[in-house]
């Protein structure tokens, strides 16, 4: 039991290190939630983020861990597809009932696109 809840606890942190890293190497983050999808793109390179309940996909590297549905957000707003510039992952009663929130600062172009 505690090797268990030791283990969920560093697939979490693995995770939000992750989600923190790739929120602000990437320019553009998209999600959609029919599909469960993130996708973080930069000119050369994206990333692609699949949710289950059991397991979070990241490229190829899966990480088992118990989540509910990601609610995102833009410029404050929650959001269910686009572009996003925040996440939250809600995790399984198993796991203490915590979450993962991870978001970035905007830069000036993303601020002046969402104006029009």
């Amino acid at each position: 039991m505690i090797q268990d809840n030791y283990a969920q606890s560093i697939v979490t942190v693995q995770l939000k290190e992750r989600l923190s890293i790739d929120f602000n190497r990437y320019h553009e983050i998209t999600y959609n939630s029919e599909f469960e999808e993130l996708v973080l793109k930069n000119p050369l390179d994206s990333v692609l983020y699949e949710f289950n309940q059991s397991l979070v996909i990241r490229n190829e590297d899966t990480l088992m861990l118990n989540i509910q549905k990601p609610k995102c957000y833009f410029l404050g707003k929650e959001v269910s597809h686009g572009m996003i510039d925040a996440i939250k992952i809600q995790l399984n009663e198993e796991l203490g009932s915590g979450f993962i929130f991870v978001d970035r600062v905007n830069d000036v172009k993303i601020m002046l696109d969402s104006w029009e």
